[in-house]
């Protein structure tokens, strides 16, 4: 946080199709017993330092699931009750908002991912404009993109239409801050 930055820890999770989709090493996943994957999630916890939340890397399977989702979202919760768990939303079935909800765990959306499957009409350009309009509605909003060059030109490109639009861009644990003093003022 010193330059600015956060650290997010992406989390490998169990996708809904792993012939297809390799989450990687000691991935979490929902046929494993959960000593096991208590095993691989605080190894993956205690891997990096200086992170602030956690979030899930593809975890379609996963996220749907509510005995995982506990095991992980206590975990996060008991290690640091300043860690939030960031969904990623790779399924509209992700159940990890209510659990986070009933644990105590302070918890973000992800509201778009920058690239689509379809270049021609997804484009991270056209989806900074989406963004915007989220964050106009919503009065936040939270987007996932990854380092390729159109991204990074495309999100470069919006920040000052977005600043002009009166848009701030703020660190992720900015938006938990702000959604815990929203609840204690009500």
């Amino acid at each position: 946080m010193a330059r600015g930055h956060e650290v997010i820890l992406h989390l490998p999770m169990e996708p809904l199709d792993l012939v297809r989709h390799d989450p990687g090493r000691d991935a979490l996943r929902v046929d494993l017993p959960d000593d096991e994957n208590l095993r691989r999630l605080r190894h993956h916890l205690d891997a990096l330092p200086f992170y602030t939340g956690v979030s899930n890397h593809m975890g379609s399977r996963a996220t749907a699931d509510a005995a995982m989702m506990e095991l992980v979202l206590r975990e996060v919760r008991d290690r640091d009750h300043c860690l939030f768990f960031l969904d990623s939303r790779t399924t509209p079935h992700s159940i990890v908002s209510d659990q986070a909800r009933v644990l105590g765990v302070p918890c973000l959306t992800n509201n778009l991912f920058l690239e689509g499957i379809d270049p021609a009409t997804q484009a991270p350009l056209v989806k900074t404009r989406i963004l915007a309009d989220i964050a106009h509605e919503r009065g936040q909003a939270v987007a996932i993109g990854h380092l390729h060059r159109e991204t990074v030109d495309a999100v470069k490109a919006a920040i000052p239409i977005w600043r002009a639009s009166g848009i701030r861009l703020v660190v992720l644990s900015d938006l938990m801050h702000r959604d815990a003093s929203e609840v204690s003022t009500r």
